[in-house]
């Protein structure tokens, strides 16, 4: 699929103030997200959600990436995935252009990221920092 073509025409849906739902590619989001399984339904990025702990959608390179903000160096976002051990990337505001709302797991069952669980997810993940790397070998082995 033609990059510009997917990136211009989910731009302009979320400029309409639409949703658009993409299914999840690669393992940088494990494990709360899982490549090829779920879904992410992404909204129009709003300030209020330019916060630690919110998952986003930027471009970087060829790609476009769907990682958790982290932290804030200066006017930049720190972002990094879940399943990312060491790399993180440093981004402008200009450059997000989304933000997942919800998350659609292959029973259909619609996960909000906003959530109170969700949130404990990313209390647990953050807590557990030294221990990750541990943490998703096992998971890699039992989810793959």
């Amino acid at each position: 699929m033609n990059l510009d073509w997917l990136l211009t025409e989910t731009k302009d849906y979320l400029r309409d103030g639409q949703d658009v739902i993409l299914r999840v590619t690669g393992n940088s989001m494990l494990p709360y997200l899982r490549s090829g399984k779920d879904l992410v339904v992404l909204s129009p990025i709003q300030p209020a959600d330019l916060k630690a702990g919110k998952i986003v959608l930027f471009q970087r390179e060829e790609k476009i990436v769907c990682h958790r903000i982290i932290g804030r160096q200066g006017e930049l976002f720190v972002i990094q995935g879940d399943g990312v051990l060491r790399n993180k990337d440093f981004v402008p505001e200009s450059d997000i252009f989304a933000a997942v709302h919800k998350i659609v797991r292959p029973n259909g069952k619609e996960v909000s990221t906003d959530s109170i669980p969700a949130k404990c997810y990313w209390f647990f993940w953050r807590a557990i920092s030294p221990f990750r790397r541990v943490v998703l070998g096992v998971l890699r082995l039992i989810l793959n």
